[in-house]
């Protein structure tokens, strides 16, 4: 078995996996959080072939519900056509277990592409998930789908669409304003502070030349290239400062928003995009005796202490002149 050992804020995580590709493919998205040792972890990971074997064995204990959902005793078992499966387990101290495996990693079919692209998915349901809900249940941090930087300890956000420029733009940031990078896909937040999420920022081929970029990884995941930056260039957590709705139109422009029209715009959002614990297996916590709104105050509060604009840019912005208009915010 490969482990994987990790600290997020405080919430443990010990992953163990016979697939050594899928273990360097965690450790190398959760480098800021990798960690040699850790005691007690609240989260243990298990994936591997066997695993996934014996779980499809105790759901047949389980309450069937629908869409591949059942529920047991602190129990709830998921599995989809693709071929991932899940079980995991609650205890009372507010820890999870999970065991799990995607069968179609053993396809010899499968392209190189697709089995990354299984190893994103799974990294998603059977790690950030858990410490999604883990920090909010434990801290009350909640996530937002946003890229990040952070400047004199404050933080500027930007929300949208997934293909709206957000990566590329807090890239630009880092690299040639000399920024720090927190985020580009997940990000979190309480009422007083947004916290940095930093995997491997991916990027396209389109955006890798604007900025640059030589040193990138050739395979492709989701159509994008993934890209590492230094531990020197990040930052973990940052006070509220600028935050952007960016949407594209035909012309460039930035106007001002309140924290409502803010608020309003960002729950849109999510409900489109639909990629939080909340709209996975995790959403039948409940059903099993876990609330994970507990602590959690909604984004209202830090958006209150934030300056709010929306960002309009065309398809062929200019990234000197996007920052020099971001810059004049501050």
């Amino acid at each position: 078995m490969y482990k994987v050992l990790i600290n997020v804020f405080g919430v443990k995580v010990q992953l163990l996996t016979t697939v050594s590709e899928f273990a360097s493919f965690v450790r190398k998205n959760y480098s800021c959080f990798v960690q040699e040792e850790i005691k007690s972890p609240d989260i243990l990971v298990t994936f591997s072939a066997s695993a996934g074997q014996n779980i499809e064995i105790e759901k047949d204990r389980l309450k069937y519900i629908e869409g591949g959902v059942y529920l047991g005793n602190q129990k709830i078992y998921w599995e989809n056509e693709f071929g991932f499966r899940v079980l995991l387990e609650c205890s009372n101290n507010d820890k999870f277990r999970l065991e799990s495996f995607h069968n179609a990693l053993l396809s010899k079919t499968s392209s190189e592409s697709e089995k990354y692209e299984n190893f994103q998915r799974s990294m998603r349901w059977i790690i950030h998930f858990p410490v999604f809900v883990l920090l909010r249940l434990k801290q009350g941090k909640a996530v937002l789908h946003a890229s990040a930087v952070e400047k004199d300890g404050h933080a500027i956000v930007f929300c949208g669409f997934n293909k709206v420029g957000k990566s590329t733009l807090a890239m630009y940031l880092t690299k040639m304003k000399g920024y720090k990078f927190m985020t580009e896909n997940f990000l979190l937040f309480d009422s007083d502070k947004f916290y940095g999420f930093p995997e491997r920022i991916r990027m396209d081929i389109a955006s890798i030349k604007a900025l640059n970029i030589q040193d990138y990884d050739i395979k492709k995941i989701y159509g994008k290239h993934h890209i590492d930056l230094k531990r020197g260039d990040m930052c973990l957590s940052a006070k509220p400062h600028l935050f952007f709705i960016v949407t594209k139109g035909h012309d460039f422009g930035i106007s001002k928003l309140s924290a409502y029209n803010t608020e309003l715009m960002v729950n849109s959002l999510h409900s489109y995009l639909q990629e939080f614990p909340e709209n996975s297996y995790f959403a039948f916590l409940p059903f099993i005796g876990i609330y994970c709104r507990k602590g959690f105050n909604g984004i209202n509060h830090i958006l209150n202490k934030t300056n709010c604009f929306c960002l309009t840019h065309s398809n062929d912005w200019e990234l000197s002149r996007v920052a020099e208009e971001v810059e004049k915010c501050i």
